[in-house]
């Protein structure tokens, strides 16, 4: 014991302070090693994509817009993104030339969103073509309830 105690005595006061960094920045270094290593296991989980048909009656309801007939009307959430797809069919007996609308999805009369649907080149008379639209938010039921279409925003 008395050999150990010259020994330490024998440390001068910057030696000892070395010592002490030393042994410091070796726990920093535990400490960071373990929470990146909790990181890098919170990365691994594999998040499950959960995907809402919204088939509210008044959003999935065939509609007129401009002659023009949309059914097969699909609203679908998947996580933060939605997508609405439809058949739209030109009924009005002559070819229509609307190259694009807007999808408007309310809750009760308020406007949640305006999405913009391309239909492209004219629609000859009896002609259908299937569209697809989205936006990154959720549209689920409890969102919106209603869609309307118009020309403008």
């Amino acid at each position: 014991m008395e050999k150990i105690k010259r020994m330490l005595s024998r440390i001068s006061k910057k030696q000892w302070i070395i010592i002490g960094a030393i042994v410091l920045v070796i726990i920093i270094a535990i400490v960071l090693l373990l929470t990146l290593g909790n990181d890098e296991k919170k990365n691994d989980v594999v998040k499950e994509e959960t995907t809402t048909v919204n088939d509210s009656a008044n959003i999935v309801r065939e509609a007129t817009y401009e002659g023009l007939t949309i059914n097969n009307i699909v609203l679908m959430t998947s996580d933060d993104y939605a997508t609405f797809t439809a058949t739209v069919t030109n009924n009005s007996g002559e070819t229509k030339d609307i190259e694009d609308f807007y999808i408007v999805l309310k809750k009760g009369d308020e406007e949640v969103v305006s999405v913009y649907a391309y239909l492209g080149d004219a629609l000859a008379a009896g002609e259908s073509r299937d569209i697809t639209a989205s936006v990154g938010m959720k549209l689920t039921k409890d969102v919106v309830d209603t869609a309307e279409y118009r020309s403008d925003k």
